[in-house]
């Protein structure tokens, strides 16, 4: 590996405009020698600066940072240069057995860890088996390092400023057309909870946002029911998809003619990247165990849990409301390590049944421990008439409260729930909108976005 190493960094020397290339594969750390490293770190720096090139301007760089000793001194780089040089061709060849040698010592490294836990028996068993499946996937994801210099997120963030001065989602889109506006859609390594007292439509609203992606975005997204059977999701979702009364449908009473809405609907599922697992016990290390499989195989682009109390942490904790902070803290990590947002449902307590204002707030959230810190987004879905009877007109009619922002401006947005197919639907039709808020008035903005109102 050594003399790999070695005609990997003679060939750069000779051809030093194929350094960027071998950059967006290979990091300094990822060589045998610690010399090698110190050698191809300098020579990126140089790239990075648009400095030429060569043995003498190598050598001055190396003595300008004081790191000529630490990489061989000048004899190493001469010899360097006398290698055999087979051309730039063999430059991809190299850079890929240097990795994939790292990638193999960060699995060795990583197994042999797991496998001295597997004889700790103060560890949870479930601790053991992530650490192990963790050391398997390390070499496949390349172990790929967290830490970037902060002009290296440049590209990124202005990307995303044109996406949003242009108007456009950034986010993964729920096809809630004002909570897309409101959120510029769900954010990569975002922890967002979704709260509300029972009958108000929580499992719903995240049913039908999860059809959303899956269906008719064609994304990938893993759904944790322990709530509901996997199938009764699955079920649910067709009957909405196909416009048909599922109450009617259980009990005998759907009309024939409505039959053939359930067919035409049922292809949509055909290839849906969408996993629903239906696990009655749940922790974090299995719920990252399962995503990350799922995520080899389709990709992985949200995912959401129904619900949050439901989960069991991976220690060993008296305290409900402590087992329910690492329950939180250690899925806002899986969000940032998977790079795609959770929409985690949370029961409440019985405070908004007790005052003369129902509505929702954060000191609700129940058992919260670190909910309400932990999450990036904390949201609740209140509807009057759950509480009393209300004028036909506000049937339905549902306030999507936006209690915590942490990137932008807290507030509500309207939506509209059908009783028929226990489903959410934006706001307007034949209905008078309510005056919006400043957020919501950009129009344009909005038709932009989804092309209609």
């Amino acid at each position: 590996m050594i003399d790999v190493e070695t005609y990997l960094l003679s060939t750069l020397l000779w051809f030093p405009e194929e350094i960027t290339d071998a950059a967006l594969t290979l990091k300094p750390e990822d060589f045998t020698s610690g010399r090698h490293g110190v050698v191809y770190a300098e020579l990126l720096a140089m790239a990075s600066r648009g400095t030429p090139v060569d043995l003498a301007s190598l050598a001055a760089s190396l003595t300008a940072s004081g790191k000529l000793g630490v990489a061989g001194g000048h004899d190493f780089l001469m010899d360097l240069m006398e290698n055999v040089n087979a051309g730039a061709a063999l430059i991809p060849e190299h850079t890929r057995t240097v990795k994939d040698a790292s990638m193999r010592r960060a699995m060795r490294s990583a197994l042999q860890a797991a496998l001295e836990a597997v004889g700790d028996l103060t560890r949870p068993l479930a601790e053991v088996a992530g650490m192990a499946e963790a050391a398997a996937l390390a070499g496949v994801q390349g172990g790929e390092s967290t830490e970037k210099m902060v002009w290296e997120y440049m590209p990124e963030v202005f990307a995303v400023m044109e996406r949003q001065q242009s108007g456009e989602v950034t986010g993964l889109k729920t096809g809630l057309f004002d909570l897309d506006l409101h959120l510029s859609g769900l954010q990569k390594s975002d922890l967002i909870i979704l709260g509300g007292r029972p009958r108000m439509g929580k499992t719903s609203l995240a049913t039908d946002i999860a059809a959303h992606v899956a269906l008719d975005q064609g994304k990938s997204l893993a759904f944790f029911s322990l709530e509901m059977a996997g199938r009764q999701i699955v079920e649910r979702t067709l009957f909405t998809r196909a416009r048909v009364n599922g109450q009617q449908l259980r009990r005998g009473k759907l009309p024939k003619d409505q039959f053939p809405r359930i067919q035409v609907a049922t292809p949509q599922f055909k290839g849906a990247k969408w996993m629903v697992d239906g696990a009655t016990s749940l922790s974090p290390l299995m719920l990252l165990s399962k995503c990350r499989r799922h995520r080899m195989k389709y990709g992985l682009d949200l995912i959401i849990i129904d619900n949050i109390q439901k989960m069991k942490s991976d220690f060993r904790q008296k305290d409900r409301r402590l087992e329910v902070a690492e329950v939180t803290n250690a899925l806002k990590n899986i969000a940032k390590e998977l790079d795609v947002p959770i929409l985690a449902i949370s029961h409440l307590s019985r405070g908004p049944d007790m005052r003369a204002n129902p509505e929702p707030v954060l000191s609700d959230l129940q058992e919260s421990g670190n909910i309400e810190q932990d999450a990036d987004i904390v949201m609740f879905v209140y509807r009057e008439e759950v509480y009393k009877e209300v004028p036909d007109e506000k049937e339905g009619e549902t306030k999507i409260i936006i209690a915590k922002y942490r990137n932008g401006q807290d507030g509500h947005i309207m939506l509209r729930f059908n009783k028929d197919l226990c489903s959410f639907e934006n706001w307007g039709g034949n209905r008078q909108v309510p005056p919006p808020s400043d957020i919501y008035k950009n129009e344009r903005a909005h038709k932009d976005m989804y092309g209609h109102q």
